[in-house]
């Protein structure tokens, strides 16, 4: 009777146990990245509400983002989207767009500019019906003939996109759009968005070049849409990444200094988002007119690059390899 009743308990354990696993596999294939008819990997997003949040959709040719049922991408100032994985993509010619656009799973944003009128339009696409609405109108102008001012997205943030428009005459600006308002809010901030997170962003203040360094400044995303300053991070920097609750940077030492523009020398830093507890990590240092940067930040490791060497920096201990590369 006894090795019955043990029989039967094991029976239930090992049905239970298995429930749990076959459930928790269903959870993650229902989030996993889908191969759609072209064979293009697909990302798709953790919601289920209808009313998913706006995201940035770069141009991508070989890429699909699946936003709840839809299937988005944007390919030679074209945009394609297919609201059910079987069917094909239908396509819509953006015209004068920049290589991206902002969108969520009812409708996108994109820019159209009309270099005769000297015009930059936003237009908003619904997909159910197919129709396109001008939601309102921006200045571009021209600097010199040939040389066109353009405005392009750098960031979405719940209701609010974030333009950047760039000038000879002004260098960078950021202004922020209301969505439910349809209008522009705010002063414009100097500099274009470099790095983001969801509720944060670290903007280039000046013209940047693959060759000089950049100067790095914090903000976060108010309620309203504002961007406050909440630290600048370095005159002469160079950006690595949001990872976590910290954000990366580096900085140039000595750059600028008795006539010294050498970018041979550099610290890593990490910062919290609020713009508290900065802290140096490591300090790289090349010789006299070797050119170092930092490449990326990847699965908790910081690689750092020159013309000879790879130095991979490991972002909790600190601790440093040196390799190789030519």
């Amino acid at each position: 009777m006894k090795s019955r009743l043990s029989i039967l308990r094991r029976t239930i354990l090992f049905t239970l146990i298995m429930g749990v696993a076959l459930l928790f596999l269903c959870t993650q294939y229902s989030f996993a990245s889908e191969e759609n008819d072209a064979g293009i990997i697909s990302e798709k997003i953790r919601q289920s509400s209808s009313e998913l949040p706006y995201r940035m959709i770069p141009d991508h040719s070989n890429k699909t983002y699946v936003i709840g049922d839809i299937r988005i991408k944007v390919s030679n100032r074209a945009f394609y989207y297919s609201e059910k994985a079987g069917k094909h993509f239908r396509k819509f010619l953006i015209g004068g767009g920049y290589d991206s656009v902002i969108a969520n799973n009812d409708g996108a944003y994109y820019i159209v500019t009309n270099n005769e009128k000297e015009l930059v339009s936003l237009y908003y696409l619904e997909f159910d019906s197919g129709k396109k609405n001008k939601v309102c109108t921006l200045e571009s102008g021209w600097t010199y003939p040939g040389m066109q001012d353009y405005w392009h997205f750098s960031h979405v943030n719940n209701n609010y996109i974030y333009f950047t428009k760039y000038s000879d005459a002004e260098g960078y600006k950021t202004y922020c759009f209301d969505i439910t308002m349809g209008k522009l809010k705010h002063k414009p901030v100097t500099g274009r968005i470099e790095d983001r997170s969801a509720s944060h962003v670290v903007m280039l203040t000046r013209w940047h070049t693959d060759v000089s360094p950049d100067t790095l400044k914090l903000y976060e995303i108010q309620n309203n849409g504002e961007l406050r300053l909440n630290s600048n991070l370095a005159k002469y920097g160079c950006t690595a990444g949001f990872n976590g609750k910290y954000y990366y940077y580096g900085s140039y030492i000595g750059y600028g200094k008795k006539n010294d523009y050498s970018m041979n020398r550099i610290s890593l830093y990490r910062i919290r988002k609020d713009g508290t507890g900065k802290k140096r990590i490591k300090t790289i240092k090349e010789k006299t007119g070797k050119y170092i940067w930092i490449d990326k930040i990847k699965s908790g490791k910081c690689y750092v690059l020159s013309w000879k060497y790879k130095y991979i920096i490991n972002l909790k201990t600190g601790k440093m390899k040196k390799k190789r590369i030519s």
